[in-house]
């Protein structure tokens, strides 16, 4: 059973590591007040204190589960009924993608770019758990970055579009959400923008 651990400035910290990655989606987000939010984690109860705060330490989640609960959270996100005058995103920065690749001819992902800087994205339009998963996966590599966030209709992301700067720095200032990977590809941090 997981249990979710609130992880205060560290796993802040945490976070705003994982923002300088050069992208331009990371470089945008590193101007979000970090601190006007709560980041947590959920791991198994029985993980002792001081290694839920080593981000890169394996084995701690041998009960897994910590993909099933994204898949979910992201899942919920997209299906809640807010402002109408906005449609919901999940974006996922890929870090070593970019549009030329061969793959993304082959496999199709939905997925826009900003010169060389790829993202796989998931609309509220389309909220299924396989399409979840797979851009989920196809975006993982040793480091994970997405945000949950929010752009008005007249900025809608469209597969394999072109986007401005405009459109990145208002899906960064609209995030409700930053997921990082940590404790060896094992988990993950949640930030979550106080409401």
């Amino acid at each position: 059973m997981l249990q979710s651990f609130d992880l205060g400035s560290e796993g802040i910290k945490y976070i705003r590591s994982r923002l300088v990655n050069n992208k331009a989606l990371s470089t945008r987000l590193q101007g979000i007040p970090l601190e006007e939010g709560t980041v947590i984690t959920h791991l198994p109860l029985k993980v002792e204190q001081k290694k839920i705060f080593d981000f890169s330490c394996g084995g701690l989640n041998k009960l897994g589960g910590q993909n099933e609960f994204l898949y979910r959270k992201i899942y919920e996100y997209l299906s809640q009924d807010e402002d109408e005058s906005f449609s919901k995103y999940v974006i996922f920065e890929d870090q070593e993608a970019d549009p030329d690749d061969k793959w993304i001819k082959r496999e199709e992902p939905n997925y826009f770019y900003l010169g060389k800087d790829l993202y796989h994205f998931i609309s509220d339009k389309e909220v299924k758990i396989d399409e979840i998963k797979r851009s989920m996966s196809l975006a993982y590599s040793h480091s994970l970055l997405g945000i949950m966030t929010a752009l008005e209709h007249e900025y809608p992301l469209n597969k394999s579009q072109e986007v401005s700067d405009l459109v990145i720095r208002k899906l960064a200032n609209n995030v409700k959400i930053i997921f990082v990977n940590a404790y060896d590809g094992e988990g993950y941090l949640i930030w979550a923008k106080n409401t």
